[in-house]
């Protein structure tokens, strides 16, 4: 995924199933900050969607720990509850093409990364590169359908605050 950031050049378009706690093994300084903030001063627009399951409280909240870090160094965050955009009819042909995975790294329209997560643990299983025109067209009809139905982080701060104060002070 290094070299994707890295590489992009116009904009980056993401799916995000993965909590705070499971980026130390995607990046080295365990949020992907780093990167992320080199590819926006070079002006790569990275817009990127945190994909929650309303009953997990605790990867809620590493969720919007991920998000909160972020958007402070100006990646544009929104969240879309998982059940939301799976049971969405406007994306199940593009769902399928993707084989239903629901975590992605799309890069100038130009290749999309797909990860596998565990669904009940959110533990990535695997991970595929591909450049075929198909999947990332796929890939960005639904990107795009999930940005328009997500909230901002405002809302989701609105709508999570309990959970969101009672995990941050254990």
């Amino acid at each position: 995924m290094h070299p994707l950031i890295k590489n992009s050049e116009k904009e980056i378009g993401a799916t995000n199933l993965i909590s705070k706690e499971d980026w130390k093994h995607l990046s080295q300084d365990g949020t992907g900050l780093e990167l992320q903030e080199k590819a926006i001063k070079r002006r790569v627009n990275i817009r990127r969607i945190f994909i929650y399951d309303g009953e997990e409280m605790e990867h809620i909240v590493g969720l919007y720990n991920l998000a909160k870090m972020q958007a402070n160094i100006g990646v544009d965050v929104k969240f879309i509850l998982k059940k939301t955009i799976e049971s969405n009819m406007s994306v199940q042909d593009d769902l399928r093409q993707m084989e239903r995975m629901l975590d992605m790294l799309i890069t100038d329209k130009e290749s999309i990364f797909l990860t596998e997560i565990e669904s009940s643990t959110y533990v990535m299983k695997w991970a595929e590169l591909r450049y075929d025109e198909k999947t990332i067209e796929s890939g960005v009809r639904f990107w795009e359908r999930a940005w328009e139905m997500a909230m901002t982080m405002n809302l989701f701060e609105e709508k999570y605050s309990k959970a969101i104060k009672e995990f941050s002070e254990k």
